[in-house]
């Protein structure tokens, strides 16, 4: 199965996947040639070169102050010089550094946060290639597709209204707080994430990755900032 994703949108694809829980790779291809593939195994995505691609194991670990960073050059180089035959995250879990469950978890985020900015793709290509379940490798990750498109949808919706006062993430939001902000202005735990990435050197693609949170929930909070301003 292949085709444009001007004539069929990539949701529709994953849907008609889901349904028949089927398995094998998904690959879509934009317009500056950029692939991605996803891997499916009876109708859940397990995996995606995305995620392999943009952000390893450790520096999500880091990002998410799960872990320091000197931490994971430790574990980096005992990887180098004695596990070697071993992933970073099963040393992480036999040396009970980090959880099974934690690392899980940040795998997930990450694997839907690549997945929905795939959602916004309205020109490219796009492949379905059915494989044999045992050559997509461990399925470490379930991911069911239809919770997934049904919050697509709602973040489709949103960032559209997010992108018309943030266009770019080029551009470096600058912090400018309130003098009243102890009775005023109370941040949540997250937004006191993203404050204290503003510093007015790190544009809004720098504050994502440092901040340790999904690009939709950093656009969020920084539009806030603006609609309270």
């Amino acid at each position: 199965m292949q085709g444009n994703l001007k004539q069929i949108q990539l949701p529709e694809v994953l849907q008609f996947i889901s349904m028949g829980k089927s398995s094998g790779k998904l690959t879509v291809s934009t317009r500056d040639s950029v692939e991605t593939t996803l891997m499916i195994k009876s109708g859940k995505i397990i995996n995606s070169t995305a995620l392999e691609r943009q952000r390893r194991l450790g520096d999500l670990l880091v990002h998410r102050g799960i872990l320091r960073r000197s931490v994971l050059s430790q574990v980096l180089s005992l990887q180098r010089t004695v596990e070697s035959d071993k992933r970073l995250g099963q040393i992480l879990i036999d040396r009970e550094i980090v959880s099974a469950n934690t690392i899980r978890d940040v795998l997930k985020l990450q694997l839907e946060e690549e997945i929905w900015n795939l959602f916004g793709l309205d020109d490219g290509e796009f492949r379905f290639e059915q494989v044999d379940e045992d050559k997509l490798g461990d399925a470490n990750l379930q991911i069911d597709i239809e919770p997934l498109l049904l919050e697509g949808t709602r973040r489709q919706d949103e960032w559209r209204k997010l992108v018309r006062l943030l266009p770019s993430d080029k551009m470096i939001p600058i912090a400018n707080l309130p003098k009243d902000r102890d009775k005023k202005f109370k941040p949540t735990p997250a937004e006191w994430k993203v404050l204290a990435q503003l510093n007015g050197r790190f544009n809004i693609r720098a504050i994502v990755n440092r901040a340790g949170m999904g690009r939709f929930e950093v656009y969020q909070i920084l539009a806030e900032f603006i609609r309270r301003d």
